[in-house]
């Protein structure tokens, strides 16, 4: 199984921490393969074990790969390759910034992009913003959780 996060950056934060975190798991594992595609170089919080590269690799990458905004979910839903793409919406991005409301539907909206919740009350809102109900809910980047939505899917 390849597995890709998409993010802006790994700046220090909890989501960028978590993801590491697991991701860092999915790469002990011979069988997966972990990789993060950033869109701005920064100091992650800690130690990765895993390839990361510029997101204009991107298009070259088979598998699952999964956004971490938005933003990037957008560049993905823009990137041609063959990858079954994903939005892991860690924030609520539209309550707290300004977003286009039209681009951001149009994203959440997209019948080609599957999004997972943080957490059940992310995925209530979710719902009742977009009218697209999340393919799940992951806590924390939780490998585990993510590996069986994955699959499931």
């Amino acid at each position: 199984m390849n597995i890709a996060a998409l993010v802006d950056n790994l700046s220090v934060s909890q989501s960028s921490f978590y993801m590491i975190k697991n991701f860092n798991k999915l790469a002990e594992d011979a069988q997966h393969d972990a990789c993060c595609f950033y869109a701005n170089l920064a100091v992650p919080p800690t130690s990765a074990m895993f390839t990361m590269m510029h997101l204009y690799y991107s298009q070259n990458f088979h598998g699952t790969l999964i956004s971490d905004n938005i933003e990037m979910a957008n560049v993905s839903l823009a990137t041609y390759n063959n990858s079954d793409k994903y939005l892991y919406l860690w924030d609520i991005e539209w309550l707290r910034g300004s977003l286009s409301y039209e681009g951001v539907l149009n994203v959440l909206r997209n019948p080609f992009l599957k999004i997972i919740a943080r957490s059940e009350s992310h995925a209530r809102l979710i719902e009742n913003f977009c009218n697209k109900k999340p393919c799940g809910i992951v806590e924390d980047w939780n490998i585990e959780q993510l590996k069986g939505l994955i699959e499931s899917q």
